[in-house]
């Protein structure tokens, strides 16, 4: 893989220190640039800080919960075109329809597998890039 040319900066908001750094070593392994925020208030800064290509929430974040963080996001000229993906547990799925009816591009049931992680942040981030330059 190209680094230049496929590697993306990925937002991850997560409260569980664990889970945060599987997933660094798993989006590192597929070459791309990861920005971690522990929480939503951190999130939110980082998101208009850095401007991700995309952000990848937990729906259980502490504080404030995933789909607020979102909404939150989709509310910010600076970050509303950013792509969110939503970690959801196979408990939480009621969040799945919440956070789309917000703007979130996709959801992720955990545990996934790597490839499926790949394929969903590649097909977010080429759907908001089709729709941005439109």
């Amino acid at each position: 893989m190209d680094w230049d040319e496929n590697s993306k900066k990925i937002l991850v908001i997560d409260h569980n220190y664990q889970s945060r750094s599987i997933l660094r070593k798993k989006l590192q392994t597929i070459h791309h640039n990861v920005i971690m925020a522990e929480n939503h208030i951190e999130g939110l800064q980082l998101g208009e800080i850095t401007q991700p290509d995309l952000i990848l929430i937990d729906a259980k974040v502490k504080d404030t919960g995933g789909v607020a963080v979102c909404e939150q996001l989709k509310k910010r000229l600076i970050t509303q075109a950013i792509p969110i993906i939503f970690l959801v547990q196979e408990e939480d799925i009621d969040e799945i329809s919440l956070g789309f009816e917000i703007g979130a591009a996709d959801f992720i049931v955990t545990p996934f597998p790597l490839q499926e992680l790949q394929l969903r942040i590649r097909m977010a981030v080429h759907l908001n890039t089709n729709t941005v330059s439109v």
